[in-house]
């Protein structure tokens, strides 16, 4: 641009560099030198014809905004979805056996179980673990209290067998020592895949 580019060039670049805020600025400056380049050495008339039939700068900001995709920008700090519940889901089952008996850890499987960041298989194995390791101490021990038992002297007692192992408590407890090691495994899996499945 020179002393002697008419004003209404002036006008018309500076309207459009305006209108072009927020365009990417690559093509911004892209369509600046072009539409710049037109205009360049023309009179006063000359310049207005052209300045017509190029259109309102705000129409060509407006399609070169179209044109131009833009990126969806997430925030790298934004935790996944559903990551606190999730959180919260398994230390209830680690810590809830303890702090609240029955009740915590039974919410946090129902949570894990409307979670997300576990497969099917995961949830359903966080349910079954506690009872299977304890229906499976019941039959060892009913098991080896039947064959030390002697038929001829005593009557089969079914209570009798766990009796030897620590008896029907220590079935019971046993889901309060499962359900910890069920909780880490989880925690561990999530955190492994980013908690996202």
């Amino acid at each position: 641009m020179t002393k002697a580019t008419p004003q209404s060039t002036r006008d018309y670049l500076s309207q459009l560099d305006a209108a072009l805020v927020g365009v990417e600025p690559d093509v911004r400056s892209e369509i600046l030198a072009g539409i710049r380049e037109e205009l360049d050495g023309l009179d006063a008339e000359a310049a207005a014809a052209r300045i017509r039939t190029l259109g309102d700068p705000a129409f060509i900001a407006a399609e070169a905004k179209a044109a131009t995709p833009t990126p969806e920008r997430t925030s790298p700090a934004e935790p996944p979805p559903g990551r606190t519940l999730a959180i919260v889901a398994v230390l209830l089952v680690i810590v809830g056996a303890f702090v609240i008996p029955v009740i915590g850890p039974l919410v946090g499987l129902v949570w894990i179980s409307f979670s997300a960041v576990w497969t099917r298989w995961e949830k359903i194995a966080a349910w079954l673990a506690p009872i299977v390791v304890s229906l499976t101490f019941v039959l060892v021990g009913a098991i080896s209290g039947a064959v030390q038992q002697n038929a001829a002297t005593e009557a089969v007692n079914p209570l009798l067998p766990l009796g030897n192992l620590g008896g029907w408590h220590v079935a019971i407890l046993l889901p309060y020592f499962v359900l910890p090691i069920v909780g880490i495994v989880l925690l561990v899996k999530a955190n492994n895949r980013g908690w996202r499945r």
